[in-house]
């Protein structure tokens, strides 16, 4: 199954987002009876479903009138976040700022510099695990986006609890599932993230079809952030709307990291430790009440900036 193909020349890469390829994965899901199709974010322009987030709160905002022409954005760079915004803002002729933690991945900072951003480095807590997001190390960031809304006049996206979020995987990731699957899926499952995904998606699902199930995907409660954010940074999840999920599935970082290795090596396609976890999930689901059911994910990044990490250069954890 593909996304939709289309004749026309794009005027800008904040046209390029979305309609991408939705795929189904026999080769991975063989020993196990049901369908997974997996939706390829990793060919928006920066490689990432956060480019969606981006364009609709630079949109909305402006057209709201809550940022003004040439106005500086700050925001976190805590996964792809922060490269996604840099590419809108280096279209739309906005300043940013990246608050970054120092000895974060360098790929991430070399992307942010290729964008034109500037970036505000912040030391993390000194009893953090590297690459660990802490409770106190995620204030100490907060703490510097603060000082540059008020120094600078920013504007903070906040997307955490900024319904554009919601609204850019509602108004569009959801409509691409259900016109590619023509409507015919049982189940969606997604990590957690900010929730903005999953909240978008499972309200258009719902409403296309209430029978739809819609369920989260977490971190084991032992999982040491490598790149997926998960609860250990304290934040609440105001966007989600509690009563669309309709479960949780725990997973653990080997099982996330093995079924990310086995989507390259069977599948072909090299994509993040979330989409792992999404993947190791939909196994979950299917091997455990489900079986039969035609569920779907989304790959919401790809893999190359996770090079540093557990996820490619240990081999404790094998795809086979």
């Amino acid at each position: 199954m593909t996304g939709a193909t289309s004749d026309r020349c794009d005027s800008s890469a904040l046209d390029a987002i979305g309609d991408t390829p939705l795929v189904e994965l026999s080769r991975m899901y063989d020993d196990v009876e049901g369908r997974v199709l997996a939706k390829l974010e990793m060919m928006n322009p920066t490689g990432s479903s956060w480019d969606r987030v981006a364009r609709q709160v630079i949109e909305d905002a402006q057209r709201e009138g809550r940022l003004a022409p040439h106005q500086t954005l700050v925001e976190l760079c805590l996964g792809h976040t922060a490269v996604s915004f840099a590419m809108a803002c280096a279209l739309t002729r906005h300043p940013f700022v990246a608050v970054v933690e120092r000895g974060g991945p360098a790929t991430r900072v070399e992307a942010l510099r290729a964008y034109g951003a500037d970036m505000l480095f912040v030391d993390p807590d000194l009893g953090a695990h590297p690459g660990c997001m802490t409770p106190e190390t995620f204030g100490r960031l907060m703490e510097a986006v603060e000082r540059v809304v008020d120094e600078r006049g920013a504007f903070h996206p906040n997307c955490f609890e900024n319904v554009s979020n919601f609204r850019a995987h509602r108004l569009t990731t959801a409509v691409e599932f259900l016109i590619q699957t023509e409507g015919k899926l049982h189940m969606f499952c997604d990590f957690a993230t900010t929730g903005g995904a999953f909240a978008g998606c499972a309200a258009a699902f719902k409403e296309h079809n209430a029978a739809i199930q819609c369920f989260l995907v977490e971190p084991e409660p032992t999982v040491v952030n490598i790149g997926i954010m998960g609860g250990e940074i304290g934040r609440s999840l105001p966007l989600l709307d509690r009563a669309r999920v309709d479960g949780v599935v725990q997973v653990s970082e080997e099982d996330a990291i093995l079924h990310a290795r086995m989507l390259a090596r069977v599948e072909g396609l090299f994509a993040g430790v979330a989409a792992g976890a999404n993947l190791a999930a939909a196994r979950q689901l299917l091997r455990g009440h489900h079986p039969g059911e035609t569920i779907v994910v989304r790959l919401g990044e790809g893999g190359a900036r996770y090079h540093a990490t557990r996820l490619w250069r240990d081999e404790d954890v094998d795809a086979g």
